[in-house]
């Protein structure tokens, strides 16, 4: 999300990737108000967060949220060499 970025952004102000309990906020009114309203290109698949596992030392695990049918809005511990979509804030 760095990249959306002007330089200087105010850090209050910038793009970044959203914690989890934002990620799951777009899914509040359900699945069709999102991909009908703001969202419309919404990929069904995993999002990033920016949360990292604490229990995880070597750091190789981060939290992602589905946005698929079956399992909208639900969380998870991924591979972060998985390859998944990141939706910036």
């Amino acid at each position: 999300c760095n990249s959306l970025n002007s330089p200087g952004a105010d850090p209050n102000t910038a793009w970044r990737v959203p914690n989890p309990v934002e990620l799951q906020r777009l899914t509040l009114q359900g699945r069709n108000a999102m991909i009908l309203g703001p969202f419309p290109n919404t990929v069904e698949d995993y999002y990033w967060s920016s949360w990292s596992n604490p229990e995880d030392l070597l750091g190789q695990s981060a939290t992602a949220v589905i946005f698929e049918r079956k399992r909208f809005g639900e969380s998870e511990l991924r591979t972060k060499t998985d390859r998944y979509y990141v939706r910036c804030v």
